[in-house]
């Protein structure tokens, strides 16, 4: 049957369809991270994972509008990797693939091999199973960024820094590190209480006297419980975290104007500050949430509305990088710890399955290229780890294998931290 999905694709495929040939990004390794997190599962198949031959995926298309000619889902491809479009309901999402696709390359089929969120989001942020292991926005802060006031920042909340928390910094899920850096913004009192904040702000002998106390008090317990081990660590990661501290204060005032003490801030001044701390040399990498709520077991309709505002913020950051002269040495990673279930419930929502993908935008991989892959019921397929490319011969591309590779697509060598993993460098160029 000729549906209107047909029809749009065979008029518009000359303006739609791009040449299929691959362009491959040259020059060093990325120096530069972003990483963009979809918290509580987006569904694949709505953007990255096109399945409209597979009869038993409901993908969006189940959600178009009969009665308007302009709600068709299509899809358009980029050398190897395509993707789900409908310029009705996702307009951002049309518009970033229109004009950046062709810088893009997708990682399918990251078996996590979890079904819960918490577990699910350590796995694909550390490469591990414990929670109390650095993720991978702060082991390459820790590295690439040693130099620097800070290696990493967190502008999510949901970043993990185990045991380099010395060299990375957050923000605060309300954005209380603005009333640290500039304490005469402060949280609003209780309406009730008749109060007005702040009821005092330090002036420069009150804080310099601060500092003074909280080192020697440091250096106190450091000379009392030295062990030659691990307190003599824990004492040198406190003293580095406060010079850090204080050279990151010093140097990010005006950078940190748009955060607002009590508000969450949003996607948008996440990305635009973390452009700003990564172009200033005060880090080298960032984490940022898209503050959507994912989890749509109950109305996956609502998948449409995430992905525009998660996509939003792709065309802002892309535009950012673009204007700055930082897409050559920058890599972007948008990801979400798993993907949503093949087919609907009985709620039109979409339950929790644990295979994920990843977008790539910026410098480090050949462009226009699908890793890995999934079959028609959006489960991980076996792939070579070397190439990416699909083979009953290869292995299924999990969680520790592909955090394993971003590390050594940044130059980092994967084995200090994943001892006896295969890294995933099939997407390094």
């Amino acid at each position: 049957m000729f549906t209107r999905r047909d029809l749009l694709a065979s008029s518009l495929a000359a303006a739609l369809l791009p040449t299929t040939s691959r362009a491959t990004t040259t020059g060093s390794r990325p120096k530069r991270l972003i990483y963009v997190f979809a918290d509580g599962g987006w569904d694949t198949q709505v953007c990255l994972e096109p399945k409209f031959s597979a009869p038993d995926v409901d993908g969006p298309w189940v959600d178009e509008n009969p009665d308007d000619p302009d709600d068709v889902e299509y899809e358009r491809t980029f050398g190897d990797y395509s993707v789900v479009l409908n310029d009705r309901k996702r307009p951002a999402v049309s518009r970033f693939f229109g004009s950046y696709g062709s810088r893009c390359s997708v990682v399918s089929g990251i078996w996590t091999g979890a079904l819960a969120h918490d577990t699910s989001r350590v796995r694909i942020l550390t490469g591990t199973q414990q929670s109390t292991n650095p993720d991978l926005n702060t082991i390459v802060g820790a590295v690439n960024g040693a130099s620097l006031p800070l290696g990493s920042v967190d502008l999510s909340g949901l970043s993990l820094s185990g045991s380099l928390a010395a060299s990375t910094g957050q923000i605060g899920f309300r954005s209380q590190l603005a009333s640290v850096v500039a304490p005469e913004q402060s949280f609003p009192a209780p309406p009730a209480s008749g109060l007005t904040y702040p009821q005092w702000v330090p002036g420069a002998g009150d804080e310099d006297a601060i500092r003074a106390f909280l080192r020697s008090r440091t250096e106190a317990f450091g000379a009392r419980y030295a062990d030659g081990g691990y307190n003599d660590q824990r004492i040198a990661d406190r003293l580095e975290s406060m010079s850090r501290a204080e050279r990151f204060l010093a140097e990010s005032t005006s950078v940190l104007e748009s955060l607002r003490p009590g508000e969450r801030p949003s996607l948008d001044v996440q990305l635009s500050l973390g452009v700003d701390l990564l172009e200033r040399g005060l880090c080298s990498s960032v984490m940022v949430e898209t503050t959507a709520h994912w989890d749509s077991h109950d109305n996956n309709v609502s998948q449409h509305d995430y992905y525009e505002k998660a996509f939003d913020g792709m065309n802002l950051l892309a535009s950012l990088l673009d204007d700055r002269g930082m897409a050559d040495d920058t890599l972007v990673i948008l990801i979400s710890e798993m993907t949503r279930t093949p087919k609907l419930n009985s709620r039109a929502g979409k339950d929790h399955w644990p295979h994920c993908s990843a977008l790539l935008f910026g410098a480090g991989f050949p462009t226009q290229r699908r890793f890995g892959g999934t079959d028609d019921f959006v489960v991980s397929q076996k792939c070579d780890l070397a190439s990416g490319e699909v083979t009953e011969s290869g292995q299924l591309l999990k969680y520790d294998n592909f955090v394993a590779g971003l590390l050594s697509g940044m130059d980092i060598d994967p084995a200090e931290w994943f001892p006896g993993v295969t890294p995933f460098t099939g997407w390094i160029g």
